[in-house]
This record gives C-alpha cells, structure tokens and sequence, in this order.
C-alpha cells in the first residue's frame, strides 16, 4: 500500500474545521515550534479535549479501521502545519521515523491548489489528492512531501494536520 483515502466531509463540517483553524492559529500565536520547516504547531494536538479535536480522532480511528484493521492504535503526535500566504513554503522529502504509519487531512487551502501529498517509491512519484476533510494513511517509512505550491498568488494559506501513529 503506497496510501489510502478516505472521505469525512460529512462528519468534518466546514463549522468544525473553522473551530479546528482557530485553535490552530492560536496554537501558532502562542507557541509555534521552532526547531522544524516551515510553520508549524506543537505536536500535542492530539491532546485536545474540545468536541471538534475529537471528531477529528474519530474519523482517523475509523479510517484506520477500515484500511489496517488495527488491534490497537496508538497516536503518537499530532500537528498542524501551515503555508502562509505570501511566504516561500518548505517542501522537503521525509519520512517519520518514530512510527509506524502517518496520516494526513487538510483543512484549507488555496482555491487554485489541491495539489494533496507527493510519496516517492525508487523513482516513481504518486499523488494523493488535496481533498478537504480526507484522511490520508500511508506507512511512515514512504518517503513524501507537501507539494511546492504558488503563495504569491493564493487567497487564503494550506492549512494540514499531520499525525504520527504506533499500529498493531
């Protein structure tokens, strides 16, 4: 499996996202991580109580279900990461070394880009699609990135959670 998708729109409304990117660009404001690429929150998402956050974990859990069938799931850590409008975005092919399978949903983007996630596999590259409101799951080990995406000429920034995960 290079990834799978899958579609919460129904359950991810655009009133829970909005709540989802406040809370995000509170996190950025108050505590913006460092140490990485790019803009970026902690990864302690996944510690959220509020209803939105968890309706978040919901529908990643199912997805997992439905795609690895798990007999536990544990979620390692979670952020958002952030393309501002306007700022060059940093698009670096990686891995994620401390898990065993990742996942990934976008809450926004531009209304010209729905580029999703780039995976390299030797010398092929595959796309997932930018689908709002879509988890998805890859191994950690496949090497990808977020597309390099036109921020001069976006109306709004690409806004993606990120989530490291322990299956077994």
């Amino acid at each position: 499996m290079i990834f799978s998708v899958y579609n919460y729109k129904q359950t991810i409304t655009s009133e829970i996202i909005n709540l989802l990117i406040k809370d995000i660009n509170y996190e950025i404001d108050i505590n913006e991580y460092k140490n990485v690429p790019g803009t970026q929150t902690a990864s302690i998402l996944q510690l959220k109580k509020n209803i939105h956050w968890n309706k978040i974990k919901e529908t990643l859990v199912d997805s997992l279900i439905k795609c690895l069938k798990p007999k536990e799931i544990s979620i390692l850590k979670m952020w958002a990461y952030l393309d501002k409008i306007n700022k060059p975005s940093i698009s670096e092919w990686h891995t994620h070394k401390d898990s065993n399978y990742s996942a990934v949903m976008y809450l926004q983007f531009p209304k010209q880009e729905q580029l999703g996630t780039l995976f390299k596999i030797d010398d092929d590259i595959y796309q997932a699609p930018g689908i709002i409101a879509n988890w998805i799951i890859f191994p950690s080990n496949i090497i990808h990135k977020p597309p390099v995406w036109n921020y001069n000429n976006a109306d709004k920034d690409r806004i993606t959670l990120a989530v490291t995960l322990t299956i077994k």
